[in-house]
């Protein structure tokens, strides 16, 4: 039996249930999955609020998952999930009605010392970018005073103040997914049509590492760019 093969047969049917909104891999091959699961265990593992970590050949990891399960706040609905260096997730979900952006620990454990009660966000985190120097990039749906749809943290979690207040006002309509280029440059897709009440024509723009000004010269391709 192929590692394909043998991965697919350990998951079976139990992710029938629900739906699956986020993947990633770790450094050792483990994924991350996370969503809206209806199901309660998994392989006889139960299965606690919306994440799981499975090993490399589909089994579940049931070292993370139980720390996960023993420490969790409780969570409805992840939307993103990333992964950093130090093997620790970041996941943006709902916990007790309020939009978070929660940080498990390598091993599973809840990292209750970091976390952001995003209110800013009035629904929903739902796409997380990870910068080279730590910085995490968050788009989201709707704003609020302190942020407008995409926002930046310190790698302590913190607001970077500094990029909200070129970001100013923002995007008109919701983020939906936010990627760092490998030149620093930001991506950002999502339902609107202006960003600092600069025309967007396709919902998609590229803003340098500070946000700041609109590039002339971007009439002639499909985003605009903020450089």
């Amino acid at each position: 039996m192929c590692s394909s093969d043998l991965f697919n047969a350990n998951l079976g049917t139990r992710f029938s249930g629900g739906y699956i909104r986020a993947l990633e891999e770790t450094s050792d091959g483990k994924v991350i999955v996370a969503g809206n699961f209806d199901l309660q265990t998994l392989n006889g593992v139960p299965v606690p609020n919306d994440i799981v970590r499975l090993n490399a050949d589909g089994t579940p990891d049931a070292a993370w998952i139980a720390n996960w399960s023993k420490s969790s706040p409780g969570l409805v609905q992840v939307s993103d999930v990333k992964v950093q260096r130090d093997g620790s997730v970041l996941v943006a979900a709902c916990s007790l009605l309020r939009t978070c952006l929660l940080k498990i620990g390598a091993d599973g454990s809840f990292d209750a010392g970091w976390s952001l009660q995003a209110e800013g966000f009035t629904q929903a985190i739902t796409s997380i970018a990870l910068q080279r120097d730590g910085k995490i990039v968050l788009g989201g749906v709707y704003g609020g005073d302190t942020v407008t749809q995409l926002a930046r943290l310190n790698s302590d979690g913190s607001l970077d103040q500094t990029f909200a207040n070129n970001v100013g006002l923002g995007f008109d309509g919701g983020v939906q997914a936010v990627a760092v280029q490998r030149n620093g440059k930001i991506l950002v897709g999502g339902a609107f049509a202006h960003f600092r009440d600069s025309a967007v024509p396709f919902g998609l723009v590229r803003l340098d590492r500070k946000s700041t000004r609109l590039n002339s010269s971007h009439a002639n391709i499909s985003y605009a760019v903020f450089c």
